[in-house]
C-alpha cells in the first residue's frame, strides 16, 4: 500500500467537498492541508497553489474578505519565489478590487498578472488578464 501524505489527503478532501457544493467544508480541509504543508521546504510551491485554491473557495462561498486575506498573505511569498501561481493570485485580487470599485488597484493587479503570464507563455492567463483589463479597468 502506497503512503499518501496527510496534506495530500486533505487537499483531495477539499476538492471533493467543493465538487459536492460544500465550500465551507472544503475551506476547512484546505486550511488544514496548508498548515501541514506550510513548513516543508519542498512543498512551498504546492502550498502557494493550495492558498490560491483556498482563495477561490472563499470567493465561491461569498467570503470575499477571507479570500482577500489569503491572497494578500500568499502574494509576497509567491512573488519572492517567482511562482506562476502569482499571476492567478493577482488576477483574483484584481477581481476583488474591481468588485469594490477600486479601479486603480484592480488595474495594477491585472496588468502585473498579464506581464507574468506573458513572460511565462501562459496564453490562457494572458487572455483572462486582457479580458479583465478590457472590461473597463483602464484608469
Amino acid at each position: 500500500m502506497e503512503f499518501i501524505p496527510e496534506w495530500q489527503v486533505l487537499n483531495s478532501l477539499a476538492v471533493g467537498e467543493m465538487a459536492n457544493g460544500n465550500a465551507i467544508g472544503a475551506a476547512e480541509y484546505m486550511r488544514q492541508a496548508i498548515r501541514i504543508a506550510g513548513n516543508t521546504r519542498s512543498l512551498q510551491e504546492t502550498k502557494a497553489t493550495m492558498q490560491n485554491y483556498l482563495a477561490s473557495i472563499y470567493i465561491s462561498a461569498g467570503l470575499i474578505e477571507e479570500a482577500e486575506d489569503i491572497l494578500r498573505e500568499a502574494i509576497p511569498f509567491a512573488r519572492a519565489q517567482r511562482f506562476l501561481v502569482l499571476g492567478d493570485d493577482l488576477l483574483m485580487l484584481a477581481e476583488i478590487e474591481q468588485r469594490r470599485g477600486n479601479r486603480a488597484g484592480a488595474f495594477t493587479c491585472a496588468t502585473e498578472a498579464l506581464k507574468i503570464f506573458q513572460a511565462r507563455g501562459h496564453s490562457y492567463g494572458c487572455e483572462q488578464a486582457k479580458q479583465l483589463i478590457k472590461s473597463g479597468l483602464g484608469v
